[in-house]
């Protein structure tokens, strides 16, 4: 007879082997026909199939009246009060200790919620309401699954909803219940098995699903457990109480809360692997299973094993089965998210590819959540709306991410370079036919005006052309040592998976300028864009799997402000990553190479710049102004390499400012996507604090304002609840110019990402060159002066790793990235040098004989 342990260690390997063909992610497909559904179906996998921005093969399928739904249009629709759950804690159906309610007994068991009739005006007023803190604070859910969109009050609302879907009613039939739920970022439903087949149809607010495959059920204890109700009486303290059923059944449910760090700790020990799905504002339709084939067998299997190999375990002994009718599942637990929106706004522009918008982390050639189900909004600068969100990743969804790049880069790292560089060509080819889209995404995301993302598009272009070449120019070397009989020869090797943490002022550069680097040397990467500019990342990341690379060659982990420390730290610390590259503030890049220090990984930092910009007395002025006009200006003053410490010599200080003041006077400043804006807003509001500080601590020891106020505009800070998303208003400041700038001011110690600039006044070469070095940083400088020999001479002191020349545009694809001092360390461009942080190098030696 079968025995506990061997059953126990039949359901490990059971599960082993599930997983191991199985990855723990929910694919986002198109939207299917009959023939594709029913493969995945077959499967017993979850998914989402993306709403189409075009015809579907079914044009009956798509669209329909439920998808521009209102408030008003549910409250006009639907006149008679609904049944509404209310519970303490937002979790109906759920196993809950009465220690709260009974204090002799800790007892647990499954409560079922209080419910009201509600209007339905009345319950979207309560689930819109901030909840009080207190714990006898009320969580109203409608979310009875008796296919209430047919059999109660809620029946109106079908007329604006399809009976059924066209692919589904091919394979499934028509469905056994139809569900509406509705409730807030509180409402939760237990962990527990769901017999059905489901399909989730999105319309507005979110929905989460944690599921776990029927392998995964030995590791989710079952207990038989006494039933009771929560009952509500809102004038009563405290207003809820519990009534226990007097009968002496029980029913069996899964004692286990995935919500609680605990309880997730146990599921994963015990070898499950859960998947995450979010879906929004959900209709269900639900379809009873089939229990013909093999999936009902199977699943009954799994559950007599699981019987005997709990028989040692009193709890998991006593459980029956039989009750639970068991069948394969597509959802084990759900659970409300977070409020973040998914698609559920309106563009606030069309895009000749809908296709391009991606709103999804990306990993292994799938669309995926975050483990953790939430999302965070992605603002519009310019107007502070939220118009599209993304996964808020965590560490937990690090491993994944990084696993599936180790596994790419065991086959990309051999891959001939010529067929790398075909690659990029045809990455840089569909980027190139997308550019108008990108820049209107880019514009949206960043702030910065449209015509400025089409120059950013046409920067960043430069990278995967220039990259496709240097693929096929990775030379190994030869030497002949001293011995007579040796040969010594160096070969050049990709490192391994490398990652990147992207800034938002110039996303879709830095990617291409890492990623290029990185691919031509054949390397997989894990990109984290930061959270204000994340979709033209995954946009990226949709064009390079269309131009041919590999899944897992290139994935995308998106993720909110507030996470951003501990994935950022749980990829650089992971033990596959071998590279990291990150551009952002020197305080954030001394943490990162502290973080690769650990492991001695290899890192490119490009840090901060407080970069001088210095005009001499026979500087062509009017040059010198137009170079400083777009350097400075340029992104509202948001750049690296932006120009922060203007030093006019006297003799042309006056007329240099005349210029400068007359050229930026004519700059308009609005909504990057408004007809003829030059300047956009600032990307965050977090930036404007600072730079008012900087302006009002100028003038305070002496400058003068030339132009602009040295303020932002109303509402356009954080403090007055600017960057929540609200609708307050863009995050503007003027462009603001100061005169009668002294070393010590704070523009003189701090870099100013923001559109104000100071000019100081110098009087010697040795002086301006002093002043210009004074900084722990050292990034670029920039002179204008006719005199040639003064020009070398500003090459060879100004301490800085890239110095501009009669220039205020040192960068490109050719021509080495990168800073000394604090301002990092590496290369991110330029021949050979780029490609060469992401390569190993290997000495081999041997002896020859018979040499002649």
């Amino acid at each position: 007879m079968l025995g506990p342990e061997v059953a126990r260690e039949q359901l490990r390997l059971l599960q082993q082997d599930y997983h191991d063909f199985n990855p723990p992610i929910v694919p986002t497909l198109p939207f299917p026909r009959a023939v594709t559904f029913a493969k995945q179906v077959s499967k017993g996998l979850p998914c989402v199939f993306s709403a189409p921005g075009l015809p579907c093969p079914n044009e009956s399928d798509y669209p329909f009246k439920a998808l521009a739904w209102t408030a008003d249009d549910l409250t006009s629709l639907v006149a008679a009060p609904v049944e509404v759950a209310i519970t303490p804690t937002g979790r109906a159906d759920a196993i809950v200790s009465i220690s709260d309610y009974l204090s002799d007994s800790d007892e647990r068991v499954f409560l079922q919620p209080a419910t009201s009739e509600l209007t339905l005006p009345d319950l979207l007023q309560l689930l819109n309401l901030p909840r009080s803190r207190a714990a006898s604070s009320p969580v109203y859910y409608l979310q009875s699954q008796n296919s209430n969109l047919t059999s109660t009050s809620l029946a109106p609302l079908m007329q604006d909803l399809p009976d059924n879907f066209s692919f589904a009613k091919d394979v499934l039939g028509e469905p056994d219940a139809r569900n509406i739920w509705i409730g807030n970022d509180k409402s939760v439903t237990s962990l527990h098995r769901d017999p059905y087949e489901n399909l989730y149809l999105v319309l507005k607010g979110s929905k989460t699903f944690k599921l776990w495959p029927p392998v995964d059920e030995s590791a989710m204890p079952t207990k038989l457990v006494r039933t009771g109700s929560y009952q509500y009486d809102a004038s009563a303290c405290p207003p809820f109480h519990i009534n226990l059923d007097q009968e002496a059944k029980k029913i069996p449910w899964i004692d286990l809360d995935p919500l609680e760090p605990e309880h997730e700790r146990i599921l994963l020990a015990n070898g499950a692997k859960m998947r995450i799905v979010t879906v929004h504002e959900a209709i269900n339709y639900w379809y009873d299973m089939d229990y013909e084939g093999e999936r009902h067998a199977m699943r009954q299997m799994v559950s007599r094993l699981t019987d005997i190999a709990n028989e040692s375990h009193p709890d998991g002994a006593e459980v029956n089965r039989k009750v639970l009718n068991g069948s394969v599942d597509l959802v084990f637990f759900e659970t409300a998210a977070t409020t973040a929106t998914n698609g559920t706004h309106s563009l606030p522009f069309k895009l000749n590819d809908p296709d391009l918008l991606k709103q999804d982390s990306y990993v292994h050639d799938q669309w995926v959540q975050a483990k953790s189900g939430k999302r965070f909004d992605v603002i519009d600068p310019g107007s502070d709306k939220v118009w599209a969100s993304c996964p808020d990743n965590g560490v937990e969804d690090v491993d994944a991410a990084v696993q599936s790049s180790y596994r790419a880069f065991k086959e990309y790292s051999i891959l001939n370079p010529r067929k790398r560089a075909q690659l990029l060509l045809k990455w840089h080819e569909l980027i190139t036919a997308a550019k108008d889209d990108l820049a209107k995404i880019l514009t949206h995301e960043n702030g910065k005006p449209l015509a400025e993302s089409i120059g950013e598009l046409d920067y960043s272009l430069g990278f995967t052309w220039w990259f496709a070449g240097e693929a096929e120019r990775i030379q190994g070397s030869i030497a002949v040592p001293s011995a007579p009989n040796r040969r010594t020869f160096i070969i050049k090797q990709p490192i391994g998976v490398a990652v990147a943490l992207v800034p938002w002022n110039f996303p879709i550069a830095m990617i291409l300028r890492k990623a290029g680097a990185a691919f031509a040397a054949g390397c997989t990467m894990v990109v984290k864009p930061s959270p204000e500019t994340p979709l033209t990342c995954l946009a990226l990341a949709h064009l390079a799997t269309k131009a041919g690379f590999a899944p897992g060659v290139f994935n995308v982990l998106t993720t909110s402000l507030e996470n951003t420390p501990p994935l950022s730290e749980a990829l650089c610390v992971h033990p596959l990553v071998k590279k990291v590259t990150f551009t952002g503030s020197t305080r954030v890049g001394k943490l990162v190479a502290g973080l690769c220090a650990k492991n001695l990984k290899k890192c490119t930092l490009e840090l901060g710049g407080n970069c001088p910009f210095i005009v001499f007395d026979d500087a062509d002025l009017e040059e010198a102004a137009t170079q400083f006009t777009a350097l400075k200006w340029r992104n509202a003053g948001q750049a690296c390499v932006s120009a922060n410490r203007l030093y006019v010599q006297s003799g042309a200080y006056d007329e240099f400012t005349r210029l400068l003041v007359e050229k930026t006077s004519k700059l308009k400043v609005g909504h990057g996507a408004a007809e003829g804006t030059t300047m956009g807003p600032v990307t965050t509001p977090r930036g404007l604090e600072k730079a008012e500080q900087q302006a009002a601590d100028a003038v305070k020891h002496g400058a003068k304002l030339v132009l602009g106020t040295g303020k932002a505009h109303a509402k356009a800070k954080a403090d007055e609840g600017s960057g929540l998303g609200k609708g307050v208003g863009g995050y503007f400041m003027d462009p603001t110019i100061l005169t009668g700038m002294t070393q010590d001011m704070l523009m003189s110690r701090e870099e100013t990402f923001a559109p104000v600039a100071g000019i100081f006044k110098f009087e010697k070469e040795e002086e301006a060159v002093k002043w210009a070095n004074d900084t722990s940083m050292g990034l670029a400088s920039y002179a204008f002066t006719k005199n040639v020999d003064r020009l070398w001479r500003m090459l060879e002191n100004l301490e800085a790793g890239m110095i501009g020349l009669n220039t205020g545009n040192s960068s490109a694809a050719e021509s080495p990235f990168g800073g000394i001092k604090e301002s990092g360390y590496g290369k991110e461009s330029g021949k050979d040098v780029a490609v060469r942080e992401y390569l190993i190098e290997k000495t081999g030696t041997f002896t020859i004989s018979g040499q002649y």
